[in-house]
């Protein structure tokens, strides 16, 4: 056999620990199908220089809203692999069961969902996507899933998955987290928020996001806490207009300085009414942050109640969750790194994930 080929659809921060990983130890080339469209908010001059492999970016002609690739069959018979990754259920994944077929070749497919359950139970962004989740889990080999609930519906469903959340290599992370404190401790007085709790909101400005849910929560149980919303979007100048005093928005955030921002953060709130994952939380929790995390988002694998978190089901229930923990976590004067909390070992995960697929 050659060499195992990973596709995805654009290289994105909380991919390139998986990446690595596939690639250094398990020989994989990386493909995708495009970079990070501006809107994504992605430093990609950080990305390039993690990435331990050649982003190989897919020729491809687009077809309304999806991607058709061009020169897909030279790439699987000159690398002969044993095991094939595809994103989502994309025209990517349809031409290499259709390629597997007609070409007579042997390797695996693994599709990797990043479904939650409020997308399978009747939440999904679109009709493709509902339609692909029928069609294509019973011509594949296996799944990977980042959510422990969503895993157990398609092994019950199809008899297939691995549960793999979006988690990063925990040592890798801790040096980024220890290298960006100066430029918090900088950052924390220059806001003038040393002394106070922060809470901070990491994400794209959208109805989706449900910031405003946010606002009012916070407004009614902080006492001298501060918010801060990281992030931009077609709703900012909206969200601005109508924010507290004790609400600051800062703008997109990557690199060093997001990772400053979780040194900063007391809390992460993701209150998404819809979130297939939400990769914040991760990063959060790996920073040694609590997240409070709406039902509908599928990090809701990550959190243990009352020890690194909570999920909230609707506004008063947020309202709870905020007071409860503004009343747990302690003042810090000095930032130091803290502990990770998210309850997994990057290295045992992979070695399970690939002895899966």
């Amino acid at each position: 056999m050659g060499r195992n080929l990973y596709f995805g659809v654009a290289i994105s921060p909380y991919r390139v620990d998986l990446c690595n990983a596939l690639h250094d130890r398990f020989g994989f080339g990386i493909f995708h199908m495009r970079l990070p469209y501006d809107s994504d908010c992605f430093d990609l001059d950080d990305i390039s220089r993690r990435c331990h492999f050649e982003n190989n970016i897919l020729p491809s002609r687009r077809i309304g809203g999806r991607f058709l690739i061009k020169g897909l069959k030279r790439i699987l018979r000159e690398n002969d692999p044993e095991i094939v990754i595809v994103p989502e259920f994309s025209f990517l994944t349809l031409q290499v069961i259709s390629l597997r077929r007609r070409l007579k070749m042997g390797f695996r497919i693994v599709v990797s969902c990043d479904d939650c359950m409020k997308m399978i139970e009747g939440g999904d962004y679109s009709k493709f996507h509902k339609l692909m989740r029928k069609v294509v889990p019973p011509r594949v080999d296996n799944l990977i899933l980042v959510n422990d609930k969503v895993t157990s519906w398609y092994q019950s469903h199809f008899g297939k998955g691995v549960f793999f959340p979006i988690i990063y290599d925990e040592a890798i992370f801790r040096e980024r987290i220890e290298a960006a404190l100066p430029r918090a401790s900088r950052i924390r007085k220059e806001m003038g928020l040393e002394g106070k709790k922060v809470v901070v909101f990491v994400g794209r400005l959208i109805e989706l996001k449900r910031v405003p849910l946010l606002m009012e929560a916070f407004s009614k149980v902080r006492t001298d806490e501060e918010l801060v919303v990281i992030g931009d979007g077609e709703s900012r100048e909206a969200l601005e207009n109508q924010s507290p005093s004790h609400c600051t928005f800062v703008g997109s955030k990557g690199g060093e300085e997001l990772y400053a921002w979780y040194n900063i953060a007391d809390i992460l709130v993701l209150p998404s009414r819809i979130e297939a994952f939400g990769a914040v939380v991760s990063e959060a929790l790996a920073a040694g942050c609590p997240a409070i995390v709406s039902e509908a988002a599928g990090a809701t694998c990550m959190i243990r109640d009352g020890e690194n978190g909570s999920v909230f089901s609707d506004g008063k229930d947020l309202e709870e969750r905020l007071s409860f923990w503004l009343g747990k976590v302690e003042r810090r004067d000095i930032l130091s790194v803290r502990d990770n909390l998210t309850g997994y070992r990057f290295n045992d995960e992979i070695e399970r994930l690939f002895s899966a697929i």
